[in-house]
C-alpha cells in the first residue's frame, strides 16, 4: 500500500445504507402539494410504494444540493427507512434557516462554482469500495453486465470491489477535483464524457477484472476520466501526475489491503447475516487505527 500519500476508505454506494449522496442539512417543514412518490434513493427505490399526501406537512431533513432538486423528508411509518426523497416540484418548504445561514450557504455555493484552484497540501485520496452482491440487488445495479454475470464462486461475491480512487480537496467539502485531463481541475458536479480507451498491462487488467467487476460496463474508463486524471496532480517532484497503469495499480493495492484486513474478514465471515455499524467501526479501528 503506497505509504507516502494520504488515503481514507469509503464503503461506497449500496454497501449497507443505500446510495451515498451529498446532502445539506435543513430544518423546517415540507408541505405536499402533489401526489408524488417518496423514494429511498434520490430518484428510485421505493420500498412500500410510499407516496406523500396532498396537504400533509412533513419534517424537512435535508436537500440534495444547493440549489436543490430534491428534499429529504421524514415519513414516520415508511418501511426500511423513514428518510425519503421527494422532488421539489411536489410541495413547498417552510425553512427555519436564518438570513445569516442563507448568506453563508450562498457564499459556499459561489465558492464551489468558482473553484478552479486546489492546494496541494489539501488533497487526500478516498478509496470508494463497494460490496458487489448488494449493489447488484438494487434497481440501479441489477441491469448492469457485471451483475448479470455475477456468480457465487466469483471473488466479487465474497470481497470488496473497487468503485474508484478519488482525490479529495479537503479545503472544500463540496467537491472532489475532477476531470483534470482537459486542463485545470473542475468540480465533480460537472459532467464530461469518459474517454473511450486506456492502456493497461495484461497483468493489471486481469486483476481489475477480478477486483473491479464494473470494467464490464466501462466503469474503469469513467473513473479514470473523472478521478484518475487528477491523481497526483497536486503533489510536487518527480512523482507528480500519473498514468492509468499507476493509478489502477495503486488502487488494486489499496483494495487488496482492505480485503486482507479485519474489515474484509468481518464481511466475509458474516455473509447472509446482519452486522452493525458499531462492529464495522470496531473493525476499522482494529485494521487502520
Amino acid at each position: 500500500m503506497p505509504a507516502y500519500k494520504n488515503y481514507t476508505i469509503l464503503l461506497f454506494a449500496t454497501l449497507l445504507f443505500g446510495s451515498a449522496k451529498t446532502s445539506f442539512a435543513q430544518q423546517g417543514t415540507f408541505t405536499a402539494q402533489q401526489d408524488c412518490q417518496a423514494t429511498k434513493a434520490l430518484r428510485h427505490d421505493n420500498p412500500g410504494n410510499i407516496r406523500i399526501e396532498v396537504g400533509q406537512a412533513y419534517n424537512l431533513l435535508a436537500t440534495n444540493k444547493e440549489p436543490p432538486t430534491h428534499y429529504l423528508i421524514d415519513i414516520s411509518d415508511a418501511p426500511v427507512t423513514n428518510r425519503r426523497w421527494v422532488s421539489i416540484d411536489c410541495g413547498t418548504v417552510n425553512s427555519n434557516v436564518t438570513s445569516a445561514e442563507k448568506s453563508k450557504k450562498q457564499s459556499h455555493k459561489q465558492k464551489a462554482q468558482a473553484d478552479t484552484q486546489v492546494e496541494a497540501d489539501s488533497i487526500e485520496n478516498v478509496l470508494a469500495a463497494s460490496w458487489q452482491p448488494t449493489f447488484c440487488a438494487t434497481n440501479r445495479g441489477s441491469s448492469k453486465k457485471e451483475c448479470k454475470s455475477l456468480r457465487a464462486n466469483h471473488p466479487a461475491a465474497t470481497q470488496f470491489s473497487i468503485h474508484g480512487l478519488w482525490p479529495d480537496d479537503l479545503n472544500d467539502k463540496n467537491i472532489f477535483p475532477c476531470y483534470c485531463g482537459n486542463g485545470q481541475a473542475v468540480s465533480c458536479r460537472t459532467k464530461q464524457k469518459a474517454i473511450k480507451n486506456i492502456t493497461l498491462s495484461n497483468k493489471l487488467w486481469d486483476q481489475l477484472e477480478e477486483l473491479m467487476p464494473g470494467v464490464q460496463s466501462g466503469l474503469h474508463l469513467h473513473e479514470w476520466s473523472k478521478h484518475g486524471t487528477c491523481y497526483e496532480d497536486f503533489i510536487s517532484g518527480d512523482d507528480k501526475g500519473a498514468d492509468p497503469e499507476e493509478y489502477y495499480a495503486e488502487t488494486v493495492a489499496l483494495i487488496k489491503g482492505l480485503n486482507a484486513s479485519a474489515v474484509g474478514d468481518l464481511f466475509a465471515n458474516n455473509l447472509g447475516k446482519e452486522i452493525t455499524l458499531k462492529e464495522i467501526k470496531k473493525s476499522f479501528d482494529k485494521a487502520f487505527g
